[in-house]
């Protein structure tokens, strides 16, 4: 059961654009709820929701060169020439991907 809360309104504003939107707060409130709501409603395929708590999921991020890692998103189904969507979950598994994000 998915209930609404005020967060929604705050971020949908900031969905379409191109800057990364982080969620973070206390364990337990509701962020990975709040981040498959987004997923399941984000219009069309062209995007990729990946748990990093899944460690072959955070192998991804352990590549140093960053295009690598783009093109293992294209593997993945992420076409670029388009506007794709990366939904990243549990981040704090992943030491290397706030540089890799910005």
């Amino acid at each position: 059961m998915f209930k609404y809360r005020q967060i929604l309104g705050k971020i949908e504003p900031f969905v379409q654009a191109k800057e990364a939107i982080l969620i973070t707060g206390m364990r337990r409130t509701g962020k990975t709820t709040l981040l498959q709501y987004y997923f399941e409603r984000c219009p069309g395929s062209n995007k990729l929701y990946l748990d990093l708590e899944n460690v072959l999921n955070r192998r991804y991020f352990e590549e140093a060169n960053y295009e690598r890692i783009k093109h293992t998103f294209e593997f993945l189904g992420l076409d670029f020439s388009l506007p794709a969507y990366v939904f990243l979950d549990e981040i704090q598994f992943a030491p290397k991907l706030p540089s890799i994000v910005k």
